[in-house]
Formats: C-alpha cells, sequence, structure tokens
C-alpha cells in the first residue's frame, strides 16, 4: 500500500513541478515584452527630449510609431498568453493520461479484474472521448490565436492606409 502512495506523490511532485515551470516561462515571456515596451518609450522620451519642438509630420510620425509599437506589444502579450494556455493544456492531457494509466494497471493488476471490466471499458472509453475532444479544442485553440495575433496589427494597418488615402486626398 505504501509503494502506490509513494508513486502517487512523485508523480503528483512532477506535475506541479511542470505547473511551475509554466509559470515561470510565462512571467519570463511577459517580462521581456514588458521590458521591450519600456526600453521603447524610454527612446520614444529621449527623442522627445532632443527634439522638444517637431514638426507635424515628425508628430505624426512619432505618434503612427507609438501607436503601432502598442499594437504590435498587445499582440505579443496575446501570444505569450496563447502559448502559456497551450503549455497548461498539454500538461493537463499528460496528468489525464497518466492517471488513466494509473487506473488502468491498477484494474489490471487487481485480483478482481474480471469484476472491474466494465470499469476498465469505461476508462478506455473516456479516454478515446477526451484525446478526441482535447484534439479538437488544440485545432480550435491555434486557429484561433493564428487569427487573433494578427487580426490586430492587420486592422491598424488597414486603418492606416484608409486614414493616409483620405488626407491625400
Amino acid at each position: 500500500m505504501l509503494a502506490p502512495l509513494s508513486l502517487l506523490s512523485r508523480q503528483q511532485f512532477e506535475f506541479m513541478s511542470g505547473f511551475a515551470d509554466v509559470a515561470v516561462r510565462c512571467f519570463e515571456r511577459l517580462s521581456d515584452i514588458q521590458l521591450d515596451a519600456w526600453q521603447e518609450n524610454l527612446a520614444e522620451m529621449e527623442e522627445h527630449e532632443i527634439n522638444p519642438s517637431p514638426s507635424p509630420s515628425e508628430t505624426t510620425q512619432r505618434l503612427s510609431r507609438q501607436i503601432e509599437n502598442t499594437v504590435s506589444f498587445s499582440r505579443d502579450w496575446f501570444i505569450a498568453q496563447v502559448q502559456t494556455q497551450t503549455e497548461l493544456m498539454l500538461l493537463t492531457e499528460r496528468l489525464f493520461s497518466e492517471s488513466q494509466r494509473t487506473v488502468l494497471r491498477r484494474i489490471d493488476e487487481s485480483s478482481v479484474r474480471q469484476v472491474l471490466e466494465p470499469v476498465r471499458s469505461a476508462v478506455c472509453v473516456s479516454g478515446c472521448a477526451y484525446d478526441s475532444i482535447s484534439k479538437a479544442t488544440r485545432q480550435v485553440a491555434n486557429f484561433a490565436s493564428n487569427r487573433m495575433s494578427s487580426a490586430a496589427v492587420n486592422a491598424y494597418h488597414q486603418a492606416k492606409e484608409k486614414l493616409s488615402d483620405t488626407l491625400v486626398a
């Protein structure tokens, strides 16, 4: 009885360690994005100190650059969030798979295996259903993240083109 508990504790420790690793990577991604944003802002502030009275075209270029940077950083934050979500989803799938294998192994090793055969079948069917739903969820999440990560940037560029066409005309 002691061996299965130690095995369970080791599995739980490994998964908690995996979750902690995902959290650290997420924090690093978000910190890097934040650092890049601050560096861009500092560069803009230094440029403003050098030229405190820019011409209207320089002001327009600065504003355009700031908006583009803001949209870019927002996209980067979204991508970091999606990457973290994907890592957590994969880790959860691994946890479910390991749990299912442990249950099946214990049923197979049981002295009352014949009685537990319906449970074994149900666990196998639920595993197949979980795998199918998980695969579909991954595909939808991947498609949505690819679309969403470029949507804001595309919308900004389209608005910028439309605005420049209006100003030129």
